[in-house]
């Protein structure tokens, strides 16, 4: 029987889980829809992809379709018959195991020798990069190209747009090759073992862990966890002990937890809430925390944007770009409250006019109620180093944030319905009969996304219906936010 060689992506699903790769190859009818969020990290690694091979200038780019794996390797053998000294997507196949590789870009040395270049959109090395070079180095250096370095080139984070974008400074490229050559030996002991694994009619046994969330989560996730309760286990302790735990109880279930392997801190409190179908109200610690805070009191939830490419001057790879605010204002203890929200609606840098827009609408005393403050106060802070004039509002702002998560962060007030969370998603359906299902757009994320598509002029929606989700979505955070501070209000 003849074995079908790997691919670099399959390598790496494999490397993480063989069954991974063994459903992949075998069984296609199991893999899951691309989501908006996923082909939106696809897409930005696409783009990314192309400014590097403008960061080399002139070069022949292999123009193959992905599967089209020989006509790729005629085509490398071409260009370098011809003479070209930098080869975009050039492509290899190693003579003995099959193993076969693309590599983002391909430069020839003087000496005749080869430097293999691997391009991310991330803004650092990872491990997991090593692997992914480890292979192709396998690959090249097994069909005949004489290696000389093997460099990672990624996105520098402090790059800061100033006009036109600048491809030179956007990128760092950093030399890996002792990592890879000395990965070499177990890499082509994996790609041996992987090769025949998946050629194989019956699927490899294997169980699930932590292995599924690392490096990635994993494709085949909603198959091989479908036996596992939505709160199980692995939601308690960690996922490496929680596999111990199945190994020894043959259970998903809190319950089977052995004594020994049980938490300490909030998560046996969480435990013990579970069990017991108990909540939790530290009323002595809560009062003390909304004893502190001062009227008016406001409720503030940001909505941002970011790309690995900076999109405005004075912004810097992936720096989270706030385009919309949602505002809920109590004057004074049982007021009237109001509303006030804020959405650029146009494709510049919408920064300024939210700025504007912020320090008009929110008061210049009380405490300003946001869910998890490390956010709001980034966005602050850049908001602030990019417009100096209005840096002393801004850090004033900062100085008046109140983190609403806090009592629900510290487990003072906790719900056996929150199954260990204290995400606002978590907390508002744990206490009243309300979530953000109903909502045309349901997460952070996906606001961001639409947002972004739109600035890009990639959205291909009604706009209107768009600005009515976006505003929708955002006053759902500090209603939800307006709905637990009094809640713990009314349990004084």
């Amino acid at each position: 029987m003849s074995i079908k060689g790997i691919s670099k992506s399959q390598f790496i699903r494999g490397s993480q889980c063989p069954l991974n790769l063994w459903f992949y190859r075998n069984r296609k009818d199991l893999i899951p829809e691309v989501d908006p969020e996923t082909q939106e990290t696809f897409d930005v690694g696409n783009e990314i992809g192309e400014l590097a091979q403008q960061y080399f200038g002139d070069g022949e780019l292999i123009t193959n379709k992905y599967w089209d794996i020989d006509g790729g390797i005629d085509s490398t053998n071409k260009c370098i018959e011809a003479g070209a000294e930098i080869i975009f997507e050039a492509t290899a196949r190693h003579p003995v195991d099959g193993s076969y590789s693309r590599i983002d870009i391909l430069k020839k040395l003087p000496s005749g020798k080869w430097l293999l270049i691997e391009v991310k959109s991330t803004t650092k090395v990872k491990d997991t990069h090593f692997e992914d070079v480890g292979f192709q180095y396998h690959v090249f250096n097994g069909a005949g190209f004489e290696i000389d370095q093997c460099y990672l080139m990624h996105v520098y984070n402090e790059y800061e747009r100033d006009g036109d974008l600048n491809i030179k400074e956007l990128f760092i490229l950093e030399e890996i090759t002792e990592c890879v050559q000395d990965r070499q030996e177990i890499i082509s002991q994996q790609i041996a073992q992987l090769t025949e694994s998946a050629s194989q009619s019956i699927s490899p046994k294997e169980t699930i862990g932590h292995k599924c969330f690392s490096p990635y989560q994993c494709d085949f996730y909603h198959h091989c966890w479908k036996g596992v309760p939505e709160y199980s286990i692995f939601n308690v302790i960690s996922k490496k002990k929680a596999e111990e735990v199945y190994s020894l109880t043959n259970s998903y279930e809190i319950q089977d937890i052995p004594e020994h392997y049980l938490p300490s801190g909030n998560k046996r409190l969480e435990i013990n809430c579970f069990l017991n179908q108990q909540e939790i109200y530290e009323k002595e610690l809560v009062d003390d925390f909304l004893s502190e805070l001062q009227y008016p009191i406001h409720f503030l939830d940001y909505e941002t944007i970011s790309d690995a490419v900076p999109m405005f001057d004075k912004s810097r790879p992936y720096q989270q770009i706030p385009f919309q605010y949602s505002l809920h204002v109590i004057e004074q203890p049982g007021g009237k409250i109001k509303h006030k929200e804020f959405l650029h609606q146009e494709t510049s840098d919408p920064r300024l006019p939210f700025i504007l827009s912020l320090i008009e609408m929110i008061h210049l005393s009380g405490s300003i109620l946001v869910w998890n403050q490390s956010f709001e106060k980034a966005c602050n802070t850049g908001l602030a180093d990019a417009f100096e004039e209005y840096a002393d509002a801004l850090h004033g702002i900062n100085d008046r944030i109140v983190d609403l998560m806090l009592p629900f962060q510290k487990r003072w007030v906790y719900s056996s319905k929150q199954r260990g969370s204290h995400s606002i998603k978590a907390v508002l359906p744990a206490y009243f009969d309300k979530s953000y299902q109903d909502l045309n757009i349901q997460s952070g994320g996906i606001a961001s996304l639409y947002y972004k598509h739109f600035h890009k002029s990639k959205f291909d929606g009604d706009l209107n219906s768009l600005w009515s989700d976006l505003y929708e979505y955002c006053k759902q955070d500090t209603q939800s936010m307006v709905d637990i501070f009094q809640f713990l209000e009314n349990s004084k």
